[in-house]
C-alpha cells in the first residue's frame, strides 16, 4: 500500500508540493494558513482539513487534534540533546496521522525534532531523536498495512490507523498478525522515508 501514496504522490504538480511543505513550515512555527491562501485544494483536498476558515490539518500533519504522535521542533536555544521533558515548552509542537506522516515530515523540514509516539501494545512512550539528517532512538520495528481489506474506508483512514512503531519484534507481530500488517525494522523505515521525501521533494 505504501508504494501507492508514494507513486500517487510523486504524480502531484511542483505546485501542489510546494504549496504542502509550505504548510508544514507554517505549522511548525505555529501558523495556520486560511483556506483562501490555500491554491491547491482541487488537487489535494482529500488531506486537508479546515477549521473556521483556517488549514488545521494537511497530508499527514495535524495542528488541532490531538493523535499518538506528536512532533516537537525547538523554539528556544537549549540544546535538544539536553533538553528534558521539564523543558518542553520550549517546542513547538504539531501532530502527525502516523509514525511514517511524522517520520517524513521531520526529514523533509531537515531540523532538529522529537517524535514522541507510543507502543500500543506495550503502552509505553517512545522517543526519537532525529538531528536534522537522521533519526535516533532504541531499536524499534513498524507494521505498515498489507492491503485495504475494507473497500469502503479511505486510504489515509485504512492506512494510518495501523502504521505504527513497537519497542520490540514481538509487539509488532501480535499487531500485524491482528491488523494484516507487515512489520519491518528502522533501517527499512528509513528507506521508505526516504522514498516519501523524495516524491515530495520539487
Amino acid at each position: 500500500m505504501y508504494n501507492a501514496l508514494i507513486t500517487q504522490i510523486s504524480q502531484w504538480p511542483p505546485t501542489v508540493k510546494h504549496e504542502i511543505i509550505n504548510t508544514y513550515q507554517h505549522f511548525k512555527r505555529g501558523y495556520r494558513p486560511k483556506i483562501s491562501e490555500y491554491p491547491i485544494t482541487k488537487y489535494c483536498d482529500y488531506y486537508i482539513r479546515a477549521d473556521e476558515e483556517e488549514i488545521v490539518a494537511c497530508f499527514g500533519c495535524e495542528t488541532y487534534q490531538p493523535t499518538e504522535h506528536q512532533i516537537l521542533w525547538k523554539t528556544s536555544s537549549i540544546s535538544l540533546a539536553q533538553s528534558s521533558a521539564t523543558s518542553l515548552q520550549t517546542f513547538n509542537q504539531v501532530y502527525a496521522w502516523c509514525i511514517w506522516d511524522a517520520f517524513f515530515i521531520t526529514q523533509l523540514l531537515a531540523e532538529p525534532a522529537y517524535i514522541l509516539t507510543q507502543d500500543i501494545i506495550a503502552t509505553m512512550p517512545v522517543s526519537i531523536f532525529f538531528n536534522g539528517q537522521k533519526f535516533s532512538s532504541i531499536p524499534l520495528w513498524f507494521t505498515f498495512p498489507l492491503k485495504n481489506s475494507n473497500t469502503k474506508t479511505s486510504l489515509r483512514e485504512c492506512f494510518c490507523c495501523r502504521t505504527k512503531g513497537f519497542i520490540s519484534l514481538e509487539n509488532a507481530e501480535i499487531f500485524a498478525y491482528e491488523k494484516h500488517c507487515e512489520v519491518i525494522d528502522m533501517a527499512e523505515m528509513n528507506k521508505r522515508t526516504e522514498q516519501m521525501v523524495s516524491a515530495l521533494s520539487l
